[in-house]
């Protein structure tokens, strides 16, 4: 797969488009060992930015993630993916000049203000391989999130001048109690539109919005650590990612293409063996939860309690 530029995006507020784009981010990066650029345009909160400097400043005085680092550092040899904070006008010349420094990340991903009408926005868009919008079964977010989703594909993406070429819609924040008549009827008029969706769902996970602590529980959101691996698949962030990268490669083929990596399968209360590949290390399986967190081709019995809504039947 060429470099992409990509954007998790969406005007509704409160959606998850940073929180989903420092998951991906670092498990792209930490987990799966693509070289990851994250441009962080979300004035004036600055939500990556921000993130990255709390935790470097907790690592500072907390043994216990100080310890996880170095052990991720030691068993994946990744460095921290890196922050390039700016303007979004600037944004096109701030990143060229980091790619004309040696760094040539796989993935850049895109952090954009919650307003399209922001100066500079809509030229970062229709620069970008491809946006995926979250969304979630609410109607006055539906109805901010398709309006957003429909002038994008009929404004940028289907202009064979501009770079963007696909604009996909994926369910968040699902609730397994929610009917689904309900997302029968959304997906209805999504298809109605002409707009694209994933197949992958994503369920409400309060891990999403819990940065490290020094409490030594679980990584959820981070822009140091990758996310642990219960969260990972409970989330089904490696279910999303992995659909991600398939339509990456399928946009830049011009064909479905079929994604290298195994899908895992995660259903509510089964345990499932994977195997995971870390390079490096020579710890053991023992129940220390920081030489648990990674191994070398060891495979591992992890509990995936996490339940996957549905797949689109469309």
């Amino acid at each position: 797969m060429k470099q992409a530029s990509i954007s998790i995006c969406n005007q509704k507020g409160g959606i998850g488009k940073s929180t989903f784009t420092m998951l991906l981010a670092s498990h792209l990066h930490y987990t799966l060992g693509y070289d990851v650029l994250v441009v962080d345009c979300d004035y004036p909160q600055w939500s990556v930015q921000a993130q990255r400097e709390r935790e470097l400043s907790l690592i500072e005085h907390d043994d216990y993630h100080k310890l996880l680092l170095v052990r991720q550092f030691k068993a994946t040899g990744r460095k921290l993916w890196p922050v390039l904070k700016c303007m979004p006008p600037e944004a096109p010349e701030e990143v060229e000049r980091l790619l004309q420094s040696g760094y040539h990340p796989r993935i850049i991903l895109y952090d954009l203000p919650g307003t399209v009408n922001a100066e500079g926005v809509i030229r970062l868009l229709a620069s970008q391989d491809a946006v995926f919008v979250p969304m979630k079964a609410d109607k006055v977010v539906m109805e901010s999130t398709l309006s957003f989703a429909r002038s994008l594909t009929t404004n940028l993406a289907q202009d064979p001048t501009l770079t963007l070429q696909s604009v996909y819609l994926f369910w968040t924040m699902t609730d397994r109690r929610e009917r689904t008549p309900l997302y029968d009827r959304y997906e209805a008029v999504i298809r109605k539109l002409g707009l694209s969706l994933m197949t992958t769902h994503i369920p409400y996970r309060s891990k999403f919005n819990k940065e490290l602590l020094a409490d030594n529980t679980g990584v959820g959101r981070s822009t140091l650590l990758a996310p642990a691996r219960t969260f990972a698949c409970e989330a089904q962030l490696e279910i999303l990612t992995e659909e991600i990268l398939t339509l990456l490669k399928s946009d830049n083929n011009g064909q479905e293409t079929q994604s290298r990596s195994r899908r895992k399968s995660c259903k509510t209360g089964d345990r499932r063996t994977v195997t995971y590949h870390y390079k490096g290390h020579t710890g053991n399986s023992g129940t220390d939860p920081i030489r648990n967190r990674y191994g070398r081709n060891s495979r591992r019995t992890a509990l995936c309690s996490g339940d996957r809504h549905r797949k689109d039947s469309g």
